[in-house]
């Protein structure tokens, strides 16, 4: 579709047109895609902020990402101090009950952990199948992330259930 090539490339001045014919900035695709969604995932900047300022929802999602959600978990740490601070809830969780934080965690994007938890992100909230935030990150090796959630006071003892075995977040 044209409208979300453009928004993909960035496109800020063929969205202004788009906007200025009266679209609906929340319009979404058939997988619930909308044009602030895509923009944030993407990592555009002055798109994101042109969609913001034209009303577009910042707490919109598609069942898997937010656009909070979606610009963590790409490390678009400018996208998430904007996100944030419009207000944007750092605590929504996908149909999974994976958060923004547990997204940055996963991906291993320090800064954007930072950013979340200096806006007292919730560091040890788990996901639908137990998991925290820590248990990803070290599982997934990012140990820099694990010491600044160690450093934060996460949970570190906390046994988490999955299929049976339990684990803690150090012993994944």
């Amino acid at each position: 579709d044209e409208l979300y090539d453009m928004l993909g490339d960035g496109d800020v001045e063929s969205i202004m047109l788009w906007l200025d014919a009266g679209v609906d900035v929340d319009i979404a695709d058939e997988d619930g895609w909308t044009p602030l969604l895509l923009t944030c995932y993407k990592g555009h900047v002055a798109l994101a902020r042109l969609l913001l300022d034209a009303g577009a929802d910042k707490r919109g999602d598609n069942k898997e990402y937010t656009p909070l959600f979606a610009t963590c978990d790409k490390g678009h740490e400018n996208v998430v101090r904007m996100l944030l601070g419009e207000g944007a809830d750092k605590e929504k969780a996908n149909n999974q009950g994976f958060t923004p934080l547990f997204a940055a965690c996963h991906e291993g994007h320090e800064k954007v952990v930072r950013i979340l938890l200096g806006e007292g992100a919730q560091k040890d909230k788990a996901s639908n199948q137990g998991k925290t935030s820590l248990y990803i990150a070290c599982h997934k090796g990012h140990t820099a992330i694990v010491k600044l959630l160690f450093d934060e006071g996460a949970n570190i003892t906390e046994e988490i259930i999955i299929q049976g075995q339990a684990y803690t977040p150090l012993f994944t």
